[in-house]
């Protein structure tokens, strides 16, 4: 029998803990995507009893797993003595469990160092029994882990299969010691492996076939944050250091996720300075302790809530630059905006209390289940509608806490919905009720109803674990019941069986007249209200047309809501008439009719931004646009950043480019610039859009590695569709519009080596490397750089921590102007030796605009040379057979062109811009051209070179002739390579090329 836990029994929080070695509170949801199966319980145990013992063992004795929730779904079947359920609310770093498009486990991650979204699984892979195409189970849960909770990295290639090392191409891996096959296809033992992937051979590029298969019979045993298929590989790697064991240093030189997201760190280097294991956190514990969790089957029930609702006098107050005829005040305004919420947002199942508090608080109603429409009318007649007083905060919290722990016991996991327009002026009532509420446990969502709200509701709502909005009057687009609709909070549970909002805006306009626009797409509209709110109490018409469907329905009173059974895939036009002129607030919602809609959501990386000298990591903001957990690719994104005195329209891009850290991955991102910001508090909305079969469906994800990882087609998404996201607003402090230009531009991600050309001088062997990365801009990725920065060290260390020590790459004379954000920069550098080439030099590039401001160093790339070997700037070209390699996602610009480019590649690249723009390839097949870009000289070694210079030496007159004709072939071949190409890079003549050369000594 399955037992469902007394709440004054189970201790539950949203958020997981570590005590005494310990993790408590691990949270495994199970949606209702996936159907009643309490073998799938057991597996989840089964699976997570080993993962606990190997994540002993990976940390070194140090943690593991203690305690494990595991949540049902509402709609299961649960035996039990009694109906007490844990409420629904919104946890943080859990564990989902989905039917989905997705088979692989993963991890939706934010930044390095930090938790991660949530970690999610199939019932497949949890059903599976022996290992799977990913390795043991508890291997791929602590690899997961390593991502949910620390902020660890994968450590296999991704973007870079191979990187170029001590005279050889080396796979992408964590360390040398992890043994296997290099070659192509699954298993890389293709026929034609030892011909196409030969490491030894630098002098060209690796075939972007070739791959690494490490054996899974091997020895070595770090890191499992890369192949965690192999049986052996149980440890996190740690510093690079001769402090190291071998067998265990992180491998720094690998253009890896790890390298690349956490500056070089090790797994180990990130975990210590993570909260678990910092100032001596989680000692050493012995090797026999028990790590075997308990498990708590558990299920969510409808939410517990208590609105606290501010009455005092300044509710009275309105917008000052309000352009209603018939302006509300603000306990009008919350009134009405309550009305809609009880009415039409909030569940049967759940259940609502409301508290009024000025001076003093008192319990307006006492929390009722609701069940029906006369509930719903009782809790409606007690919403306020008068003002007056002072404002005590904290007297309503506590009064909210009594009432939910005389009714339930306890207030662990219930939720109290604050709201509020002014400070707050009992300073021991606050502290004391914040205190309370950390201490029980009770989730508070706080709603700053004007810029003059206390700033501490803020802290108050992150500090347990909820969310804060703010309802500005003078904002152009964000409503009231937009944002009290987002401070309610959905099942956990339920994510893709929940109304998702298509469209929320307000129109400022004094009109009697209404129209707006709005689409479905197959698998919506399930169930569609379109509600309309207006200022006074008016009779309202509303009429819905679409290509095969005609509604018409009225209503009298603030505001009219319609709801459609069933709507088919298309657009619909609404058009409302009304008896006044006023201003309008609708919003326009759908549950979906298939397990897995498209949803959006939207966050900031920091919702409290301090604006000076010291700080100047701008704010991000990050649109996840997924269909269940499936990215979603090419959608528009605009979000539009509010306040009174600014409105500023950005567009966040999934192109990989910085602040982006994946392309692909369904994650759009953009910085809030200083142009988009103001001192207080700033609103945010976010919509989203997809046009017909421009947007598709990512199958395959950044997961787990697999031991055949074979790529699923994308699906492409047929319908048009449109959604609505607000996110937590941003609080900004010390902001000056006087200030000088303190923001650098963006850093490059994406450098790369596209070709390698090699050819044998009298003086040694010459190669060429051709550099392609995208340009950024002058503040972050908007505009322009200024000029860029072009380093190369003999050891990385250089390039990573001391860029200013590294040698310059000085081009002399020549302009290398960056282009605008979000264009192709490509330039070839030579490296001349006269030895064999096995040492390697490593490479970065910063940006730096007009007031000296540096970027940060891009992504490094690394390349074989020789000792004493010489680099020099050659020049810029376009005129390069891997161009279609550079255009890897939509490039980013601010203005709307068409940029032809002529090449030597045989397909035509497409790139699209911001706005329409288009990047087109030419293919073009001229013999000498031709000619020049394919050739490719013989190896000559060290012996071959002597004697050559001995015969010229001897032969005076025909070393003459052979150093008149090499010259001559050479110029004519490098005036062919890089003459420019004026409608791509921006000039109109032949670019200067500079010959400066820079000698390393190495030692």
């Amino acid at each position: 029998m399955i037992l469902v836990i007394f709440l004054t029994v189970f201790s539950f929080t949203s958020a997981i803990i570590l005590k005494d070695n310990g993790y408590e509170d691990v949270n495994i949801v199970i949606q209702d995507s996936v159907e009643q199966n309490w073998t799938l319980i057991e597996r989840i145990k089964n699976v997570f009893t080993n993962a606990s013992q190997h994540l002993f063992e990976a940390t070194e004795n140090r943690v593991y797993y203690r305690k494990i929730n595991i949540i049902v779904p509402k709609t299961w079947t649960v035996t039990s003595e009694t109906s007490f359920k844990v409420p629904s609310l919104t946890l943080t770093g859990y564990v989902t469990v989905e039917d989905g498009n997705l088979q692989s486990p993963y991890v939706k991650q934010q930044e390095c160092g930090k938790e991660g979204q949530y970690m999610y699984l199939t019932p497949s892979f949890l059903l599976t029994t022996g290992p799977t195409k990913w390795g043991n189970h508890e291997s791929v849960i602590v690899h997961e882990w390593g991502h949910l909770r620390w902020g660890l990295y994968d450590e296999y290639g991704l973007q870079s299969k191979f990187y170029q090392h001590a005279g050889t191409w080396e796979p992408v891996r964590c360390t040398e010691k992890v043994k296997g096959l290099i070659g192509v296809g699954e298993r890389c033992d293709g026929w034609s492996s030892k011909q196409l992937c030969d490491i030894h051979n630098t002098r060209q590029n690796m075939n972007e076939d070739c791959r690494f298969c490490p054996s899974t019979s091997q020895s070595a045993n770090t890191s499992i944050m890369s192949y965690q298929f192999v049986p052996s590989l149980t440890l996190f790697c740690d510093k690079d250091d001769p402090a190291t064991p071998e067998w265990k240093r992180h491998n720094r030189l690998a253009p890896n996720m790890q390298n690349e997201m956490c500056g070089g760190k090790s797994a180990w280097e990130v975990m210590r300075e993570h909260e678990d294991f910092a100032n001596g956190s989680s000692p050493v514990l012995h090797v026999n302790t028990n790590t075997t969790p308990e498990f708590y089957i558990i299920q969510e029930s409808g939410a517990r809530r208590v609105f606290v609702l501010d009455i005092s006098g300044s509710m009275s107050g309105v917008g000052i630059l309000s352009m209603d005829l018939f302006r509300k005040s603000r306990i009008e305004s919350l009134h009405d905006t309550g009305v809609y919420i009880v009415q039409e947002v909030l569940r049967n199942g759940s259940w609502l209390g409301i508290v009024w508090f000025n001076s003093t608080a008192m319990q307006a109603n006492e929390i009722v289940i609701i069940t029906d429409d006369s509930v719903r009318m009782e809790l409606i007649h007690n919403l306020p509608s008068k003002e007056g007083g002072g404002t005590c905060i904290g007297c309503g919290i506590n009064l909210a806490i009594e009432m939910l722990e005389a009714k339930f016991k306890s207030a662990k996991g219930c939720e109290i919905i604050l709201m509020s327009d002014g400070e707050d002026g009992y300073e021991n009532e606050f502290l004391n009720a914040s205190q309370r509420a950390r201490s029980v446990g009770v989730v508070i969502h706080a709603v700053s109803i004007s810029q003059a709200a206390d700033p501490r509701m803020i802290s108050l709502a992150s500090d347990t674990g909820g969310k804060h909005f703010n309802y500005l009057e003078d904002q152009s687009g964000i409503s009231f019941a937009a944002v009290f609709s987002e401070a309610v909070s959905g099942g956990i549970t339920e994510t893709g069986n929940q109304a998702v909002t298509i469209l929320s805006d307000s129109a400022r306009i004094s009109s009697d007249r209404l129209h707006f626009a709005f689409k479905i797409e197959t698998g919506l509209g399930k169930r569609t209200s379109v509600s309309v709110l207006t200022p006074l109490n008016t009779t309202l018409n509303m009429t819905i047309i679409g290509t095969d469907s005609f509604y018409e329905y009225s209503a009298v009173g603030k505001y009219l809501t319609w709801t459609i059974k069933h709507l088919g895939a298309g657009e619909y036009n609404v058009t409302v008439i009304s008896s006044y002129n006023h201003t309008w607030d609708y919003i326009v919602k759908s549950f979906p009719s298939e397990r897995h809609p498209i949803l959006v959501t939207s966050r900031l990386s920091t919702t409290k931004f301090d604006f000076s000298l010291e700080s100047v990591d701008l704010p991000v903001l990050y649109v996840d646009v997924t269909k269940g957990k499936a990215p979603v690719v090419g959608a528009i994104i605009e979000a539009r950043v509010e306040e009174s005195s600014i409105l500023c329209t950005l567009s966040p891009k999934n192109n990989g480019q910085d602040p982006d850290s994946l392309e692909g991955d369904g994650t759009y991102s953009v910085y809030l610039l200083p142009k988009c910001l103001t001192n207080g508090r700033l609103n945010i909305r976010v919509t989203v859009n997809g046009q017909a079969n421009d947007t598709s469906v990512i199958k395959s994800i950044n997961g787990a590695s697999a031991i055949d990882a074979g790529e699923e087609e994308s699906e492409i998404i047929s319908d048009s569709f449109q959604r609505f996201s607000l996110p937590e607003p941003i609080y900004v402090e010390r902001f000056s519009t006087n200030t000088s230009d303190i923001v650098a531009p963006g850093r490059i991600t994406d450098v790369k080596i596209l070709g390698i050309e090699t050819l044998m001088t009298l003086n040694g062997e010459s190669r060429n490397f051709t550099i392609a990365w995208t340009a950024t801009g002058n503040d972050m990725n908007i505009g322009q750089a200024s000029s860029y920065e072009i380093r190369y060290a003999d050891d990385i260390d250089s390039i990573f921590h001391n860029f200013s020590s590294a040698y310059f790459l000085d081009i002399g004379n020549v302009s290398l102007t960056p282009k605008q954000s979000g264009m192709l920069e490509a330039i070839v550098i030579s490296v001349n030796a006269e030895k064999t080439y096995t040492d390697t030099a490593y490479l970065g590039i910063v940006a730096v605009d007009e007031a000296g401001n540096q970027g940060k160093v891009s992504n490094i790339v690394s390349v074989v040379v020789a000792k004493g070997f010489r680099m020099s700037f050659e020049g810029e070209t376009n005129n390069t057979e891997f161009e279609d390699e550079i255009i890897t996602s939509p490039a980013t610009t601010v203005t709307t062109e068409t940029v032809t480019a002529t090449t030597v590649a045989t397909e035509t690249v497409t790139a699209t811009t911001v706005a329409t723009d288009t990047v087109t390839a030419t293919t073009v097949t001229t013999d000498a051209v031709a000619q020049d870009v394919s050739s490719e000289q013989p190896y000559v070694d060290d012996s071959h070179t002597g004697l050559i210079v001995g015969v010229s030496v001897g032969v005076l007159a025909v070393m003459v002739v052979v150093v008149g004709l090499i010259l001559f072939i050479v110029l004519r071949k490098r005036s062919k390579q890089f003459t420019y190409n004026a409608s791509l890079m921006g000039h109109s003549t032949q670019h200067e090329r500079a010959f400066v050369n820079f000698v390393a000594e190495n030692t």
